[in-house]
């Protein structure tokens, strides 16, 4: 998602009206990970949040749609997540009312625009603070830092993110992965 501040905030593509307020891609984001429905089911209920007019856009415009403006593009560098749209709703509303002093239940933000405060959230924001704990990494253990590792451990666990099953499977054949490899450095 490129933000160019020196064009208008997209309200339509190829054509097709749009609906790019920040409360309507969460709608979407939710529906995506709801295991009740079939692939086709989220998709059709996520056109029809998106494209709110009544033609229904071909896929490639659908596609692109996501990834020019929906998708934020980055994957992460950390292998576990550090934030969760829905999840972490809370922490995100006060971030929000704390750096910027916009409610996020009166404003109508657009996605970009909203992706783009959340972005620049400041490191005082509990929504930062709660990203920084899921992706600190635990010291080596040793004779002095036995308090510090169980507060993070305690921390990481409180603030842990629930996963989904496939998630959960995804982590487990990572973990396997990351064994095989390093049961084949150890034998060579």
């Amino acid at each position: 998602m490129i933000f160019d501040i020196r064009r208008p905030l997209p309200d339509e593509i190829d054509g097709y009206p749009v609906d790019l307020r920040f409360q309507t891609v969460l709608n979407v984001f939710e529906i995506m990970h709801k295991q009740d429905f079939s692939a086709n089911e989220k998709m059709q209920f996520a056109v029809s949040l998106l494209f709110p007019g009544r033609r229904v856009p071909p896929v490639e415009t659908v596609n692109r749609l996501f990834e020019q403006y929906i998708s934020t593009g980055k994957k992460g560098t950390h292998s576990t997540r550090s934030f969760d749209f829905l999840q972490d709703g809370s922490y995100i509303y006060s971030s929000f009312r704390m750096d910027y002093g916009i409610d996020l239940f009166r404003e109508k933000l657009h996605w970009m625009q909203f992706v783009s405060l959340f972005q620049g959230l400041s490191e005082r924001t509990k929504m930062r603070e709660v990203m920084s704990i899921r992706q600190r990494k635990l010291p080596t253990p040793d004779k002095y830092n036995g308090e510090l590792i169980a507060n993070l451990l305690e921390l990481k666990a409180y603030y842990a993110l629930e996963i989904t099953q496939e998630e959960r499977e995804r982590n487990i054949q990572n973990s396997l992965a990351n064994l095989a490899r390093a049961l084949r450095a150890k034998a060579r």
